[in-house]
């Protein structure tokens, strides 16, 4: 129960991560 809840929330919390960092990283470079 508890592995694929985890793996859940790190999927859905990865991507917002990647745009973020895509996003500042476009800002900076």
């Amino acid at each position: 129960m508890l592995l694929p809840g985890v793996g859940s929330v790190l999927g859905d919390s990865m991507v917002p991560i990647q745009r973020i960092l895509s996003f500042v990283a476009g800002l900076m470079f």
